[in-house]
């Protein structure tokens, strides 16, 4: 869940067997001021992953960020396992954790990550994640 321009967004992954009852069952929500999609999800091909990462940007709000930094990370299989944003006036915030394949050169990653933000002129960087400790 986060808020993307001031509106509140969720993305909910569930195991359905009827997707289309589904769809009927909530159709009743099309007159209401909330867009609700419902889709499957293709089965994905499991692959080892290696140790998570975090995705940090921060700079000038703008329509695509999101899109440019998200894809970025597609480009090297990442999964992106968490994320958060927020905008205090015109200064946007996300932070993402995200789990490459283990095979994953996370240094050329980084490396992808420092030109995008100079092509969009904001401060991002890759890191890697702090273990969780009980």
């Amino acid at each position: 869940m986060t808020l993307l321009r001031g509106h509140f967004a969720m993305t909910l992954i569930a195991d359905i067997a009827n997707i289309a009852a589904l769809k009927s069952r909530l159709s009743h929500l099309d007159d209401e001021p909330l867009s609700v999609l419902v889709v499957p999800v293709p089965e994905a091909e499991r692959t080892a992953l290696g140790p998570p990462q975090i995705f940090t940007l921060h700079g000038s709000d703008r329509p695509g960020i999101v899109q440019q930094a998200t894809a970025l990370l597609a480009e090297f299989g990442g999964n992106i396992t968490d994320i958060s944003t927020r905008l205090r006036g015109s200064l946007y915030v996300l932070g993402a954790e995200v789990e490459f394949p283990a095979d994953t050169d996370t240094s050329l990653v980084a490396q992808r990550v420092d030109q995008l933000a100079d092509e969009l002129d904001v401060v991002a960087s890759l890191r890697p994640a702090e273990e969780d400790v009980l």
